[in-house]
C-alpha cells in the first residue's frame, strides 16, 4: 500500500588486474600479492623471516595472482620476491629502499 520495491542482484567478482601490490587485512595482518601468471614458484623474503626463501611460499590463484597472509610486528619491513630463483623487489610498490648487498627491495609500514 506505500510503493515499495525490493531489489535483489548479484554482485560480480572483482578482478584485480594486473598491478596489485601488497594491501592491509587487519592491523597487523598484511596480504603480500603479485601477478605472475606464468611463475611455477614465488617465494616471499625479506627481513621478518631472516630473507629465507624456503619460510614463505605464495600460492596462485586461478586469476594468475600469487598471495600469502603475513603478521607482522609494527616497525617499516623490507621485502622481495623470488619468482623461479631469481629476486626481485615489488614493482607495483612505490615505496622502495636497498638491502645489504645495495640492491633495490620493497618496503611495508606497519604502525
Amino acid at each position: 500500500g506505500n510503493g515499495s520495491y525490493v531489489s535483489l542482484f548479484e554482485i560480480s567478482p572483482v578482478h584485480e588486474g594486473r598491478f596489485v601490490t601488497y594491501r592491509k587485512l587487519d592491523r597487523n595482518l598484511v596480504e603480500f600479492r603479485i601477478f605472475k601468471p606464468d611463475a611455477r614458484m614465488i617465494s616471499l623474503v625479506g627481513d621478518f623471516n631472516n630473507w629465507n626463501p624456503e619460510n614463505d611460499l605464495l600460492e596462485k590463484g586461478p586469476d594468475g595472482i600469487w598471495r600469502i597472509q603475513k603478521r607482522l610486528g609494527r616497525g617499516t619491513h623490507r621485502y622481495k620476491y623470488i619468482i623461479d630463483g631469481r629476486w626481485h623487489p615489488d614493482y607495483n610498490n612505490n615505496s622502495s629502499a636497498s638491502d645489504e648487498m645495495g640492491s633495490v627491495c620493497s618496503l611495508v609500514r606497519i604502525q
